[in-house]
């Protein structure tokens, strides 16, 4: 059964993080979990803890006009002064940092990669760059390259739980469950002992990827979890349907009930998963 488990797990083909600004992804063949959890928003360097505040004067200067501008919602200024700041010093971190994320924000995705790419370059250990190139690249559906970012992130800073976070879902999305769980075991840790918000987003996630690794029994108390704060998700409750169905800890009613709410929610279980609950209902 494990075989027909892992067939019937709902695969998703795109994925990013809600708190880094964009859609709901498209599941195949259903919704996939909500990605939510990050430790923070798309983080942008403070202006008074400048990463590279050995950059010329005329580029700081240049620099903290373009705050002031971002501040102020005037985004074709504020990018002009940034522009302006890296012309005047071309090693100047915190202007690539916060050009990407105006240009992140305007939907220009593969620019604001470049300019993180530039900063990276300049500073490799500038933790807010790697964290949203890591963002940017699971946006754009390149997972595979999210993960390096994100892995330099968590050696740069193990107790944040991004890192580890971002690679697991960059391997969930990859179909590489087993090392998703991994990674997301790790997110877990870090979010209970801080006791993030987002703590029944990440158990979600960790709950699918055991569930994907043919490991209902290991994936149940992580989706029980997140129940409790999310009891109308369609892909939680079919989730925890199919711990229900295939697992060790077999029970045919809660299986029925959880995939019927999925149903219910607007959830198109496939016709396989149905037909199996239709034969363990069959005395």
């Amino acid at each position: 059964m494990s075989a027909r488990l892992r067939a019937l797990l709902p695969l998703f083909f795109a994925f990013c993080l809600v708190m880094a600004g964009c859609a709901q992804p498209t599941a195949v063949p259903t919704p996939a979990p909500t990605p939510v959890p990050t430790t923070a928003p798309t983080e942008k360097p403070a202006e008074a803890a400048l990463l590279c505040a050995d950059a010329k004067p005329d580029a700081i200067s240049a620099y903290r006009e373009g705050v002031a501008l971002a501040g102020s919602g005037d985004q074709t200024a504020a990018e002009e002064r940034f522009r302006a700041a890296i012309a005047a010093d071309e090693t100047f971190c915190d202007a690539y940092d916060n050009l990407s994320g105006l240009l992140r924000a305007q939907d220009r995705l593969d620019e604001a990669v470049a300019l993180l790419e530039s900063s990276l370059a300049v500073k490799p250990d500038n933790p807010a760059a790697l964290a949203n190139l890591g963002r940017l690249y699971t946006m754009l559906g390149n997972p595979d390259k999210a993960i390096d970012p994100y892995l330099k992130l968590s050696e740069l800073q193990p107790e944040r739980a991004d890192g580890p976070y971002g690679v697991g879902a960059a391997y969930y999305i990859m179909g590489e469950y087993q090392l998703a769980a991994i990674s997301l075991v790790r997110a877990e840790q870090i979010m209970a002992a801080q006791n993030s918000s987002h703590l029944a987003e990440v158990r979600y996630l960790l709950g699918m990827s055991l569930l994907g690794s043919n490991q209902p029994d290991s994936a149940l108390p992580y989706l029980a979890q997140a129940y409790r704060q999310m009891p109308d998700d369609p892909g939680l409750n079919y989730g925890l349907g199919m711990c229900y169905l295939y697992g060790n800890k077999k029970d045919v009613k809660l299986a029925g009930d959880f995939i019927r709410r999925a149903q219910e929610l607007g959830m198109q279980v496939p016709e396989e998963t149905l037909a199996d609950l239709r034969a363990a209902e069959t005395p």
